[in-house]
């Protein structure tokens, strides 16, 4: 990834480091012509952006955030703002995106095709965590790059999630080889 690149995607509002974000760039340039990229939780673009520059232009990028939906209590994710920030933050890359404005397990529910690579950086919940990959993991093949982030064992620290440690530990990592962690950004390729 050039310099010029990274500097235009770090500045975009997110929690990845520019270090993830390089990691992300180079994962999306090894999924194969005409493959498929799933993100789950897409906030205001940082991340897709760092996947969709480093796919080939065959390839296809599913994004999926509720953005603007409301939950059963009525509790809304993000505003209207968050959305249209997205879209401009991807807009060089749009022919590769498609939006879905969903939660993930609907997204999944009718999704039609096997996934190369699926990031997550969404919700943190243990019913969360187990929703998105519960409803997801039907979609790997072998050989499918796995990756998700907020991935810190470390129970002192700040960013330590226990239901994302508990989901990489019991069933991530017996399912795939070729671990790798950068920063909070963990990835394995599935067996």
């Amino acid at each position: 990834m050039d310099e010029k690149l990274l500097t235009k995607i770090c500045a975009i509002e997110g929690q990845i480091s520019s270090d993830e974000i390089q990691f992300l760039h180079g994962m999306a340039q090894r999924v194969s012509p005409g493959g498929v990229a799933v993100e789950v939780g897409s906030f205001r673009g940082r991340s897709a952006a760092a996947i969709a520059s480093g796919l080939a232009k065959d390839c296809h990028l599913v994004c999926i955030d509720p953005w603007t939906l409301k939950t059963e209590n009525g509790r809304g994710y993000f505003t209207p703002e968050t959305l249209l920030a997205f879209q401009e933050n991807t807009s060089p890359w749009q022919s590769v995106i498609t939006q879905a404005v969903a939660f993930p397990n609907q997204v999944a529910a009718w999704f039609g095709r096997k996934v190369d690579l699926f990031f997550s950086d969404s919700l943190k919940s243990k019913v969360g965590v187990k929703m998105v990959w519960e409803s997801w993991i039907p979609h790997f093949k072998t050989g499918t790059t796995i990756v998700t982030h907020d991935y810190d064992p470390d129970t002192s620290g700040r960013w330590h999630y226990p239901a994302v440690v508990a989901m990489v530990e019991n069933v991530l990592k017996p399912m795939t080889l070729r671990h790798k962690r950068v920063m909070l950004t963990w990835s394995g390729v599935v067996k």
